[in-house]
């Protein structure tokens, strides 16, 4: 990892694999996690002491505060640099972005560009603009393959199947708790949607969950929540759903009287795998032509179900979990993944399998550039899940100038209870809506602006120049102390209103690029121009400062830190305890300003600690961040743009 900085060594590498740690020989001490398990890793003590980078990879795992990996990794972050690595992060929800620079921002991190608080933005779903200050895009190499996308719908007996077996479905009381009755209906439903298989292996993992809950009550035992959840969990059972259902061993309520219709549709899907799959028959002409294929599915069982149907078997390779195998023989995962990149490890393209069958295990993490389709046999929740299988064979280095992506679109029925394609529009949107997408996005401007402008030279002072539309182009600074916090690249409409609208702002400084010459504008002849323009600086600047003054919205357990420190000052007063008292003097100033998600787990503790251990957990805590507002505006800039000189 040539790139650390030397003052940034040595390092912790929070990392998926350690394969992803290319030279660990450029790092001093390395520490690499699994992040399935950095919790217990970083809870015996993984972290070293003297680590001041920590750069974790597939950063979006480490989304929900909540989870005891955050809850972990977290207050080992505080005080050392840290750098976030990953290609989706936004999975639900903007709060997702948040978590995530939580754990290296403090809150108030952007407040002198006039954020006062970045989980606030975010949970209202504004994307603050000075983000490119916290996120770096980096974009996709350009011999990247074309994607070539196409939907199959089902048929219309496959339509009338699904709408009689969902009517059986709905017969199914399930629990008495609504959360309940609509997560297990969810899971089933989802398994439907995969393959008779999968259907058949849900519903009998449920049925032998209900004669479990019989039994536990003629012993006078109760079922609880967690052991519905162990049922249920399998891979049908996203995390996108078990977060709604109590963590707490609460009663499970499910409904014993369910057995015989469960039965019933048990019978249903067993006769279903058994008969001719008009889905099956679908996929197999797709993948006629031969063209090396990943075929992707939410269901374990539907991945064996899938290589029984397919042909031939013996070309058909297979992987999920820790199974993997070609044909009929089991191999190794790894080597089962080599047949899918580039070379093949070896094996002649004759004789190589064709397709690959596998569950999302391989849709992160893994380069698979000889499949030149990728195909959803069935949807996950989430358009960021979706992106990871598509980008196994969309990558650099593919041996294919554009790969094929094909969805197998859910029953109309199916769809009308899950809303799939509604949730993966919805999330796919949320990369757009961070500017992640978009290369002309707000919180990328330096970025675009930099690559519009070119070789061209830039000077500070007013022209102007002729063109078919009549704005103004502007550019501004904010200055605080002796360095500049912001700067903004400005356009005024006809109407007189300024704004800093990416495509306002690109679209008038092409024209400005694509001017022949520019004359001189005396400063008289922008008068009007100028006087607006610092009406509008004038609000960013009161923006800023009001931002870096207002206090951090006090919440219970914060109160709760700022009384048990005062009560710790008080006495140190009475004490005459000078240190203690410069301890609580910091302590307080700290408390006054945004912090990390580390940094709120150590408030955490100072409610919850005794008097006598309180002086030793003052002492960990962070000196307070200066926060120092802009004072004054620069105007670097500014160009007329008109019609006829």
């Amino acid at each position: 990892m040539p790139w650390l900085p030397p003052s940034a060594r040595p390092a912790l590498i929070v990392a998926e694999s350690l394969r992803r740690v290319r030279h660990p020989e450029d790092v001093l001490s390395v520490a690499p996690v699994a992040a399935r398990a950095v919790a217990a890793a970083i809870a015996r003590g993984v972290a070293p002491e003297r680590a001041t980078l920590v750069v974790i990879d597939e950063a979006h795992r480490f989304r929900e505060p909540a989870t005891r990996r955050y809850e972990h990794l977290a207050p080992v972050l505080v005080g050392r640099q840290v750098l976030l690595l990953t290609a989706t992060p936004a999975v639900n929800g903007l709060e997702d972005v948040a978590h995530q620079l939580a754990l290296a921002l403090p809150d108030d991190c952007l407040a002198p560009q006039g954020t006062p608080s970045l989980a606030e933005a975010f949970r209202a779903g504004k994307v603050p603009v000075d983000i490119d200050r916290a996120i770096i895009r980096s974009v996709s190499p350009s011999d990247q393959p074309r994607r070539l996308g196409r939907s199959m719908m089902p048929q219309g007996a496959e339509q009338r199947d699904s709408l009689r077996v969902l009517r059986q479905m709905d017969r199914l009381r399930l629990s008495t708790d609504p959360t309940t009755r609509n997560l297990v209906r969810g899971v089933l439903t989802m398994a439907l949607a995969s393959s008779p298989a999968a259907f058949r292996e849900t519903l009998s993992r449920y049925r032998h969950l209900l004669l479990h809950q019989r039994d536990a009550a003629e012993g006078g035992r109760r079922l609880g929540r967690r052991a519905l959840r162990r049922a249920l969990m399998g891979d049908l059972g996203q995390l996108v759903w078990w977060p709604l259902l109590a963590e707490e061993d609460s009663e499970s309520d499910l409904v014993p009287e369910d057995l015989s219709r469960l039965d019933r549709l048990i019978a249903v899907a067993r006769a279903a795998e058994a008969d001719k799959d008009a889905k099956v028959a679908r996929l197999q002409g797709v993948l006629s032509d031969g063209q090396p294929t990943i075929v992707f599915t939410n269901a374990r069982a539907t991945v064996h179900y899938l290589r029984r149907r397919l042909t031939p078997r013996s070309r058909i390779a297979w992987c999920c979990g820790s199974e993997a195998g070609i044909g009929p023989a089991r191999l190794s995962r790894s080597r089962v993944l080599s047949c899918f990149r580039p070379g093949q490890a070896g094996v002649p393209e004759r004789l190589a399998p064709a397709v690959l069958v596998t569950t999302d295990v391989a849709a992160e993490g893994l380069d698979l550039q000889r499949a030149g389709r990728i195909v959803h046999y069935d949807l996950p929740w989430t358009a960021v899940r979706l992106e990871q299988r598509n980008g196994r064979a969309l990558r650099s280095g593919s041996l294919h100038q554009s790969v094929d992506v094909v969805r197998f679109e859910p029953a109309s029925g199916v769809e009308r209870r899950l809303g799939l394609n509604a949730a993966v529009e919805r999330k796919a949107a949320l990369p757009d809506r961070l500017g992640l997408e978009d290369t002309s996005a707000a919180w990328d401007r330096r970025s675009w602006i930099a690559a519009i402008a070119g070789s061209g030279i830039a000077c500070r002072g007013f022209s102007r120049i002729v063109a078919a539309e009549t704005v103004t182009l502007a550019g501004a600074e904010l200055w605080g102390s002796e360095e500049r916090v912001t700067a903004y690249a400005l356009v005024r409409r006809p109407g007189g209103t300024w704004t800093d609208s990416p495509a306002e702002v690109e679209s008038a400084l092409a024209q400005a690029l694509g001017a022949a010459r520019s004359w001189p504008l005396s400063r008289r002849a922008a008068r009007h121009d100028l006087a607006s323009l610092r009406r509008f600086l004038h609000g960013r600047l009161t923006q800023a400062v009001a931002a870096c003054h207002l206090p951090c919205a006090p919440d219970p357990v914060l109160r709760g830190a700022i009384g048990a420190v005062l009560r710790h000052g008080q006495e140190a007063t009475r004490r005459r305890d000078h240190e203690a008292m410069r301890t609580t003097a910091a302590a307080l100033a700290f408390l006054r300003g945004g912090m990390t998600a580390g940094e709120r787990h150590l408030v955490g503790l100072l409610v919850r600690v005794s008097p006598a251990e309180l002086p030793s957990l003052l002492h960990r805590l962070p000196a307070a961040r200066p926060r120092a507002a802009p004072d004054r505006i620069v105007i670097t800039g500014m160009v007329r743009i008109a019609p006829g000189r």
